[in-house]
């Protein structure tokens, strides 16, 4: 636990709900000081205080303690796996496409290779076709 960072999120509650340090301190039964003391992280509320303070900032504990609020948490971990799952999208299309690409290029060369397909085909044809296919390296990582 960061005892700064609940210390400013402390702080930075008791400013949105509109509190001086003194009015705060009414309200829990302690002295101004010991919110001030809360506030800059020199020492931690009591567990008690701890569930007063989750009550009237209407916060959860765990908030709290982690010194930041859940929603904004939970925001950066959807986004990450938002875009992980882009990221996995657009790999697999990838190699889809990198697989069908070389079935084709498979394919042409087989035809090209048989002479039922095409008749008498130019052997300069066949070898430009096989040489397509092995400099495009689909044989290697295609598969």
């Amino acid at each position: 636990m960061d005892q700064g960072k609940i210390g400013r999120f402390l702080k930075e509650n008791r400013l949105e709900n509109n509190l001086t340090q003194e009015q705060l301190a009414e309200r829990l039964g302690v002295s101004r000081r010991t919110v001030s003391r809360r506030e800059t992280g020199s020492n931690l509320p009591d567990l008690d205080l701890l569930i007063e303070l989750s009550d009237l900032y209407a916060l959860d504990l765990r908030e709290l303690l982690d010194g930041e609020r859940k929603e904004t948490t939970m925001q950066k971990e959807l986004e990450e796996t938002v875009r992980k799952v882009a990221d996995y999208s657009s790999e697999r299309e990838r190699r889809l496409k990198r697989r069908l690409h070389a079935l084709y290029w498979i394919g042409l060369a087989q035809c090209c290779s048989t002479s039922s397909c095409f008749g008498s085909v130019s052997r300069t044809v066949r070898s430009a076709a096989y040489r397509s296919v092995l400099r495009r390296g689909c044989f290697s990582s295609a598969f």
